[in-house]
């Protein structure tokens, strides 16, 4: 079921792109449907049905291109730069204390650096892919 007045309408704030209905407004704005994350993970506000075909595939391969420029720039970093990208993460929805990727760091200090952020990246992947 289509929402009847719908117009696409993306924009990039700084940490992945908000999708909007424009023809709608709430709040004093456009009306937010969902949002893209910089790794190409969409996140929904409305039941999919809300969004017309179209627009649905649109915001779709938006959410696919973010993810390939992700992998992209993930895989030129350096392992320090990919540790100290991870690290960087807040710790919002963990307890508040430590992000996961210190707590893997901790656990694993008898392992090569290496093999540490390997273990970080794999958990990475899980959560934010």
């Amino acid at each position: 079921m289509a929402a009847q007045k719908f117009e696409l309408f993306m924009g990039c704030m700084g940490n992945g792109t908000t999708v909007c209905n424009k023809a709608v407004y709430e709040h004093g704005d456009y009306k937010t449907i969902a949002h893209i994350s910089n790794h190409g993970v969409i996140k929904f506000y409305v039941p999919e049905d809300y969004i017309p075909a179209d627009a649905m595939e649109k915001i779709k391969k938006t959410a696919e291109r973010s993810k390939a420029e992700f992998m992209e720039k993930w895989n030129r970093k350096t392992t320090r730069q990919k540790c100290e990208y991870m690290l960087d993460i807040p710790s919002i929805g963990y307890g508040g204390v430590m992000n996961p990727f210190y707590v893997i760091w901790d656990n694993n200090k008898e392992l090569p650096f290496e093999e540490r952020v390997k273990l970080m990246e794999d958990e990475f992947f899980k959560m934010h892919m």
